[in-house]
C-alpha cells in the first residue's frame, strides 16, 4: 500500500477550468483506471467513470475536481510526482502479466539472464545487452 501525505492546496480556477486544465493527462493515457473484471477489488471503478462522464453535471463534482487538483499538481511537479512514474509501472507490469520485459529493448528478460530495475522498470544489466 503506497500512503501519500494530505497537502493543502489552494486551487486555482473554478471546478471546469481545473478539470480541462488536466484533460491533456487523461487524454495522453496517464491516469491509470484498473479493469474491474482483472482487479475485482477495484469496485470503485464503475462509480468513478459514471461520476466523470457525468461532470460537471453530475454527482461527483467533488471526486472530479480532487482528481483534477491532483493531477494538476503533478503536471507541475509537485513534490510527489515520482507517483506517475511508481503507477506507470505498476500499469506496465499488470498489462504484462507477470512476464518482465526490459524496459530499452522490450525484450522478455528470462530467469537466467541477469538484470537490473531502477525507476522505470526491469532491464537487462550491462553485461547481458550489447550496445546496438
Amino acid at each position: 500500500m503506497v500512503w501519500i501525505p494530505v497537502l493543502p492546496v489552494a486551487p486555482l480556477g473554478n471546478k471546469v477550468a481545473r478539470a480541462e486544465a488536466a484533460a491533456p493527462m487523461v487524454a495522453a493515457s496517464q491516469v491509470y483506471i484498473p479493469d474491474p473484471q482483472a482487479f475485482p477489488d477495484a469496485t470503485w471503478v464503475p462509480w468513478f467513470l459514471v461520476d466523470t462522464a457525468t461532470f460537471p453535471r453530475g454527482e461527483g463534482r467533488d471526486l472530479v475536481d480532487a482528481l483534477s487538483q491532483l493531477l494538476n499538481y503533478l503536471r507541475r511537479g509537485g513534490e510527489y510526482a515520482g507517483l506517475r512514474q511508481f503507477y506507470r509501472m505498476q500499469k506496465e507490469e499488470a498489462l504484462m502479466g507477470q512476464q518482465r520485459l526490459c524496459m530499452r529493448c522490450r525484450r522478455e528478460i528470462l530467469d537466467n539472464v541477469p538484470f537490473s530495475r531502477d525507476g522505470l522498470g526491469p532491464y537487462h544489466a550491462r553485461s547481458a545487452v550489447r550496445p546496438s
